[in-house]
């Protein structure tokens, strides 16, 4: 009874009566919406209203629109987007010159469901060509939506929330297209010159000069809205700051700012920001966490990063915003549509699809190869072989090829897939995998066996298939190889710091019981004075030595680190073989599953050391006397 009470005491408060939209802010009203949830009330709200037909002003047309925009949020049913995107039309006809219906009319067509074309029979379902020829002849929702938008700042320059839809829908499929990114930032400009009110403008800018590359002008765009607190404006300056050397720890600063004061809209986008490296646990983990819990799971998120890696949070956090710009511009995918092809190495995508393709993701996760192959041969198709050296791993390949029909470069499951398979002849198809091979060679010599064999067996039989089991039997054996190696990675993300040069040191942890029987960590470090350049000091030479001491329990996933920079002096330049001797002292929690990363590097020269091993934590917080 009470529920229903209140339900209907909300109703009457947003529905007075008819023709009480004329006095509403179709701004105000749509915000309102958002706190109802009961699809009844929606309904009924919308039956209330003037029909569109018979509507004096266009208001409560564009309020009928609204609710069932939100009733689409709710039931996710294509007709209730239907309606809406009807409603709105039928405003924008009858009011051409109201920017609100051209508005709502953008918000329907991007929100709503995109329908999937199919080929006859449903065969090849997924290569959706008539849609693709909507998109390029601009019949798509999308770009039906970005000319209403247009229309809507030409009738009221100053409309932020227009201004905001326009570059988020430059970015939605990745920023395939400069012009229409520099479309949006440019409305957002004049959104902001015309006083267009709202932190989220601002921020919406700062993506915008983030996406052109333009850092500095991102971090100034948001600074004004990141001073107000508003958690999507400090995120966005954050990012802008992280990309530049000199401001990484300002924009570390500013994004532990954002996770003390976050939003929900904050949380999706820092959430987007890391999905490509965030495995299903931690993605089931975020899906049941409220609001307080998300910002501490992505304090976690970041600590373990940074830890696994043995650097700073800021340091890794800056190295994957630098990863992701670089994913976003040069590795967009073709289009949002297209087939997945067949012989893709599957990946889990907990948090659902990216807006670059797999090279890009893989870049995300693992930063730039070492080297990247590609065979441009007649009978094969455009590809490359990403090669990598991955810390706790090894050497590994990835082999991505544009396979016909897909929407971009594809990780794929063997080195075969690159061949066409509309190649003229058995003879060009067999050339081009014996090219193929070849290449890779000096990245992985066992193609150097696979080849000798391959081409003994087209000795005797110049056309046999490249696809048959006769050349399988001879990959396979390294095929399975490089398929559980490249899923094992996939599982995982890396960053290794690179130093000018390395230190010669000597290391060992002790753990100690204090006073109060709790337990202590001190890592000992004795570094090879040659690696350190001096410089002078108050008692005549000094060596500073940046040291980290890292531990990660691998079973609570919990991080405990120390960060120092220490400063020993001496009376003159010690000798090549002389030690620095330096330690560091923290408190630790008990555990048995530690592993423990010690990190030093010399402040002047940029030499520098990461060591790491597996540590058992004692509890000395027993009354039980210890033997040592």
């Amino acid at each position: 009874m009470l529920r229903s009470a209140l339900v209907f005491a909300l109703f009457t408060v947003l529905i007075p009566g008819k023709g009480s939209a004329q006095a509403r802010e179709p701004g105000a009203f749509r915000d309102s919406l958002r706190t109802v949830t009961d699809v009844p009330t929606l309904f009924r709200m919308e039956r209330s209203l003037e029909l569109p037909g018979s509507a004096q002003t266009a208001a409560p047309i564009i309020e009928r629109g609204l609710i069932a925009t939100r009733i689409y949020e709710i039931t996710g049913d294509e007709g209730d987007a239907s309606r809406a995107r009807e409603a709105f039309e039928r405003a924008t006809t009858r009011f051409p010159q109201d920017s609100w219906a051209h508005f709502g009319a953008a918000i329907a067509l991007a929100a709503g469901p995109e329908k999937r074309i199919t080929a006859l029979g449903g065969i090849a379902s997924d290569i959706t060509v008539l849609q693709s020829f909507a998109e390029i002849t601009k019949r798509d929702p999308r770009s039906k939506a970005r000319t209403h938008l247009r229309r809507a700042l030409v009738l009221r320059p100053g409309f932020g929330d227009a201004a905001v839809l326009l570059a988020d829908l430059a970015l939605v499929d990745g920023g395939r297209s400069r012009a229409l990114i520099r479309e949006g930032r440019d409305a957002l400009k004049g959104a902001v010159d015309a006083g267009a009110p709202g932190a989220h403008v601002a921020a919406a800018l700062a993506r915008m000069e983030t996406a052109l590359g333009n850092y500095g002008a991102a971090a100034d765009a948001a600074e004004a809205a990141a001073e107000s607190g508003d958690a999507s404006a400090l995120r966005s300056r954050a990012e802008a700051l992280l990309m530049q050397p000199k401001t990484q720890a300002e924009g570390r600063r500013l994004y532990a700012r954002a996770l003390e004061v976050l939003t929900p809209e904050a949380a999706a986008a820092m959430y987007a920001d890391v999905q490509v490296l965030i495995t299903p646990a931690e993605a089931a983990e975020w899906k049941r966490a409220d609001i307080s819990q998300q910002a501490d799971w992505l304090t976690r998120f970041w600590d373990r990063r940074a830890a696994e890696s043995g650097v700073t949070v800021e340091e890794r956090l800056a190295t994957h915003y630098r990863r992701l710009d670089l994913a976003r511009q040069r590795f967009v995918r073709n289009t949002s549509r297209g087939s997945a092809g067949s012989g893709i190495l599957l990946l889990d995508a907990p948090a659902g699809t990216y807006p670059y393709d797999q090279r890009g993701a893989l870049l995300v996760r693992h930063g730039p190869p070492v080297a990247v192959v590609s065979t441009q041969t007649s009978g094969a198709l455009p590809n490359e072989t990403w090669v990598y050296d991955i810390p706790g791993v090894g050497p590994q390949l990835f082999h991505f090829v544009e396979l016909r029909g897909a929407s971009g470069y594809s990780l794929v499951s063997d080195i075969t897939k690159a061949i066409d398979p509309q190649a003229s002849t058995a003879n060009q198809r067999n050339d081009a995998l014996l090219d193929l091979l070849q290449d890779r060679v000096p990245y992985e010599p066992k193609y150097q066996i696979a080849g000798a064999r391959l081409r003994s067996l087209l000795t005797r039989n110049p056309i046999l298939p490249y696809d048959g089991t006769d050349v399988r039997n001879v990959l396979e054996s390294f095929d399975a190889a490089y398929r559980s190696g490249a899923r094992q990675a996939l599982r995982t993300d890396s960053y290794r710091r690179s130093y000018e040069g390395s230190i010669e040191s000597l290391h060992d942890v002790f753990t100690f019981r204090t006073p109060f029987s709790r337990t202590e960590l001190t890592a000992a470090f004795a570094l090879r004075s040659k690696d350190l350049v001096p410089t002078i000091g108050s008692a005549g030479t000094r060596y500073a030595v940046r040291l980290s001491v890292i531990l990660l329990d691998t079973l609570q996933g919990t991080v405990t680190r120390a960060d120092t920079t220490v400063e020993y002096d001496a009376r003159r330049q010690l000798a090549d073989s002389a030690f620095v001797r330096l330690h560091v002292t923290i408190p630790v929690i008990p555990s048995e599953h530690v592993v423990y990363k010690l990190v030093a590097e010399d402040i002047v020269g940029g030499k520098g050391t990461l060591v790491e091993g597996h540590r058992s934590l004692r509890d000395y917080g027993s009354s039980e006397r210890l033997l040592v």
